[in-house]
C-alpha cells in the first residue's frame, strides 16, 4: 500500500475538518453581528458576540484535538508492525 498516497488523502481530510470549523467560527462571528442589529441592549449583545465567539474558536480548538488525535492513532497503528 502507498503510504504517501494514505498520507496525502489524511492531509486532505484535515484541511477540509478545519476549514469546516473555521467556517462554524465565522457564523458565530456573523450571528452575533446580526444579533447587534436586532437587539437594542448594547450588554447583551457584547456578551452574546462574546459567546458566539468563543463558542466558534473553542470548536475550531476541538477540531484541532480530534484530528491530532487521529493523526496520532494512525501513527501509533503503522508503528506497531515495525
Amino acid at each position: 500500500m502507498n503510504v504517501s498516497g494514505n498520507n496525502k488523502y489524511q492531509d486532505l481530510f484535515g484541511f477540509l475538518v478545519r476549514v469546516s470549523g473555521f467556517l462554524l467560527a465565522l457564523y458565530g462571528v456573523v450571528s452575533g453581528l446580526s444579533a447587534m442589529a436586532l437587539v437594542s441592549d448594547s450588554f447583551v449583545v457584547i456578551v452574546l458576540y462574546a459567546v458566539l465567539t468563543g463558542l466558534g474558536v473553542w470548536l475550531m480548538r476541538s477540531v484541532d484535538v480530534v484530528v491530532d488525535f487521529a493523526y496520532s492513532n494512525k501513527a501509533s497503528d503503522s508503528n506497531d508492525f515495525s
